[in-house]
């Protein structure tokens, strides 16, 4: 038995399907998710961005299918107040980010 590839898929590969410039490509990565030939890792803070995104993007998100996704988990590692608000320092996210008001209501 030949065990699939795995990918991890940031916020950016979904967009790109509706981006000229990654369009091509970013068709068909997730034409191979659609035929189960790749397994699409996703983590938590891609999620959470997504839940912000462009309505195309979450639908397409939503419409994959469910058996070739794959959102891994730490144990003790989430998008808590505390990490959200540690992102928040470090730079890589403002208050005013829809992520940040939906998940901790900056």
């Amino acid at each position: 038995m030949t065990t699939k590839q795995r990918f991890y898929f940031d916020t950016s590969l979904f967009g790109g399907v509706y981006d000229d410039e990654f369009e091509e490509g970013s068709v068909q990565l997730f034409e191979k998710v659609k035929l189960g030939q790749i397994v699409c890792l996703y983590s938590d803070l891609t999620e959470g961005e997504l839940s912000v995104a462009p309505e195309k993007v979450r639908l397409f998100f939503e419409n994959l299918p469910k058996e070739h996704l794959e959102k891994p988990t730490i144990p003790g590692v989430s998008l808590s107040v505390p990490n959200v608000r540690s992102v928040i320092r470090a730079g890589c996210i403002t208050p005013t980010d829809p992520l940040c008001r939906r998940l901790i209501g900056c």
